[in-house]
């Protein structure tokens, strides 16, 4: 194999960050997590996310990342340091909204989209930026998967799963 000749690749390979699941390898991190595996999770961007929200109706806060809980059970560790040094000089700031679920009084609020840039927040201690939208996690994210322009297809199996 001509890549494992080469010298820089061999390298950058061995270089290459592990890894780490915060959710398996952090015990505690993820506690009260929904369990959805990550790539059963709806994304909305841009347009189909704006489009998303004027159906709803939300709020802007700000909440301490330590009392809001994510819906997927999977966190990669090497995504959140690459959001914690995004910044001109490296630095991380809360303030890029989050989506979430603000369920009722009783219930936890939980991250419905930007799980990594939370777990970011909340390595920081932080105060994270939420864009909150009323009603229960699995009600909303399957309303986020059937909505047009979602990427993924199988969140209904997931929380089919956990009933």
């Amino acid at each position: 194999n001509k890549e494992c000749k080469d010298p820089k690749k061999v390298l950058e390979i061995i270089a290459e960050p592990q890894v780490l699941d915060l959710c398996v390898n952090k015990p505690g991190f993820c506690r009260g997590s929904l369990g959805i595996p990550r790539d059963k999770m709806p994304q909305l961007s841009g347009d189909v996310k704006k489009s998303f929200l004027v159906r709803y109706t939300h709020a802007l806060l700000k909440y301490p990342a330590a009392f809001i809980l994510p819906s997927q059970g999977e966190i990669h560790e090497t995504k959140v340091k690459k959001l914690m040094q995004e910044g001109p000089r490296g630095e991380f700031s809360c303030d890029k909204s989050i989506l979430v679920a603000l369920g009722n009084n009783s219930s936890p609020i939980y991250v419905l989209d930007g799980h990594h840039r939370w777990a970011a927040c909340k390595k920081l201690k932080g105060v994270q930026k939420i864009i909150g939208l009323f009603g229960s996690a699995e009600n909303l994210l399957k309303e986020m998967l059937s909505f047009p322009g979602c990427r993924t297809a199988s969140l209904e199996d997931a929380l089919r799963s956990k009933t």
